[in-house]
């Protein structure tokens, strides 16, 4: 972990994330858009072999507009 730590500093690779959380069964990176998502996962899976998990939390519902963001 501590390697993989260092090369997202050295490489900047964390500069879109807006937060990260410890869970039991390993880290939560939090991203505004798929595009910062999808490019760390990139980055880290060159490096290690890794395992990712897409979710979307609802932030807000307008019921009269039938939209969700």
């Amino acid at each position: 972990m501590l390697y993989l730590e260092q090369l997202i500093l050295r490489h900047n690779a964390h500069d879109k994330t807006i937060g990260i959380e410890q869970e039991k069964t390993g880290l939560d990176f939090h991203f505004k858009t798929n595009a910062h998502s999808n490019r760390f996962i990139n980055f880290v899976q060159q490096h290690f072999i890794a395992r990712n998990k897409m979710s979307v939390k609802l932030i807000s519902h307008d019921e009269q507009n039938s939209e969700a963001k």
